[in-house]
């Protein structure tokens, strides 16, 4: 079978080299193993709330019904550096333990609201990167037939609009215009010369569409409620490449090859608080039910049968539900303070963690702070700490079992504009 590309080589090209710059180096701080919670900066000192919070442009991302509430539009920049290792310790009887190569990188956002005077209608355009995912095992480790390497990034554009109905109620709508790169690596289980090593190299890009609506609702000076509900975004990659390394004996039985596959990201539905008891002192709390079911196999259609490379497509995920909470203080005019915590439940089930995504229940505490340095330039930066504890878990289908530690930090800042 022969696959048909809806993308033309250059701009598949042109894509690859704007998710690097949108994503730079993929780091794995993550629901699901794939989605990034870091994604509004001011919000991500607060535990990552900001459903029913008003803050910034940065709103969109979170619920656009909130676009139209916030007091002043403007734009934000903001980056993430981030820090991510994952040890693996086999089964006992035996002491044998791997661990991926550490990484420290950097995904960007970019949000940019316009509001005409009094107007009751707010449009904005955000740029941020919802999903991404690496992990770099060591050559020849035991895992190798699974993954030895695995990255996903992407890149969302989000046009949006906001509408004030009422000085109580606000809706608002974005679409989601979503591009991603998938790379993975894994070793082939076939007998060369001199024991050298062969490769399988997956390298594809696809896009995908969706939407995601919100509402506003201002119960009293005090009391605030939002509510978000996102689509699931299928991203599908109709013409992938795939690349083997053998020996130069094997190289007419390995030529390259095209694939196909589908990611199906998940629909989720998210449901704030913001509570405001004094101008200088706010709480916030957010549910986030994600719909990851819908993610039960994870396949590659190549256009021919590859002798010894191994398939895994099953990953049977399930629904998860986490939940978020945060406060801000204003210390004074131009200074606040921000703390959180998060709880994000792991969708994988037991038997189908694999080390390209070791997936695991995820606890993380943020702290942030707030500077205005004119009416118009504020500066955010926050700071976060995640842990996963252990999970030991088998691939079934591979039947590779062992315990996965994560461990992850990261600090980000913001440069807000406001008109």
């Amino acid at each position: 079978m022969t696959t048909r590309c809806v993308l033309s080589p250059e701009i598949c090209c042109w894509l690859k080299r704007l998710l690097l710059i949108g994503g730079l180096v993929p780091a794995r701080m993550q629901a699901g193993g794939i989605e990034l919670v870091l994604q509004a900066p001011r919000q991500a000192g607060m535990g990552h709330t900001g459903t029913a919070f008003a803050a910034d442009a940065s709103v969109m991302v979170l619920n656009p019904g909130l676009l139209g509430a916030t007091p002043r539009p403007g734009v934000i920049f903001g980056g993430w550096g981030q820090r991510s290792t994952t040890r693996f310790l086999a089964q006992t009887p035996g002491d044998y333990t791997a661990e991926t190569q550490p990484f420290t990188l950097a995904p960007i956002c970019l949000y940019v609201s316009m509001r005409r005077g009094n107007s009751r209608w707010t449009w904005g355009l955000g740029a941020h990167t919802p999903y991404l995912s690496y992990t770099r095992w060591p050559d020849q480790w035991k895992g190798q037939y699974i993954s030895r390497e695995f990255s996903f990034t992407t890149l969302a554009l989000r046009p949006s609009v906001g509408v004030r109905l009422s000085p109580r109620w606000y809706v608002g709508l974005s679409g989601i215009l979503l591009w991603g790169n998938m790379t993975h690596q894994r070793a082939l289980q076939i007998d060369g010369p001199n024991g050298v090593e062969s490769l399988a190299s997956f390298d594809g890009t696809g896009g995908g569409a969706g939407i995601q609506a919100g509402v506003y609702y201002r119960a009293s000076g005090r009391l605030a409620l939002g509510l978000s509900g996102q689509s699931q975004t299928r991203l599908r990659i109709d013409q992938g490449l795939v690349r083997f390394t053998v020996p130069e004996s094997l190289i007419p039985l390995y030529p390259d090859l095209n694939f196909t596959s589908e990611l199906p990201l998940p629909a989720k539905i998210q449901a704030g608080l913001h509570y405001q008891p004094d101008q200088r002192f706010s709480l916030t709390l957010d549910l986030v039910y994600t719909r990851w079911s819908t993610w039960d196999t994870l396949t590659f259609s190549l256009s021919r049968v590859v002798k010894g490379l191994a398939e895994f497509p099953e990953v049977l995920y399930h629904n998860t539900l986490s939940f978020r909470t945060g406060c801000e203080y204003a210390f004074t005019d131009r200074i606040a303070f921000r703390g959180g915590a998060y709880s994000d439940p792991s969708p994988v089930t037991q038997e189908y963690v694999s080390p390209a995504l070791p997936d695991a229940n995820k606890i993380g505490i943020t702290v942030g702070a707030g500077y205005q340095v004119t009416d118009h330039l504020q500066a955010d930066i926050c700071f976060q700490w995640e842990n996963t504890g252990e999970r030991t878990a088998l691939l079934r289908a591979a039947n590779f079992a062992g315990t996965y530690i994560t461990r992850a930090y990261a600090a980000g800042i913001s440069i807000k504009y406001l008109w």
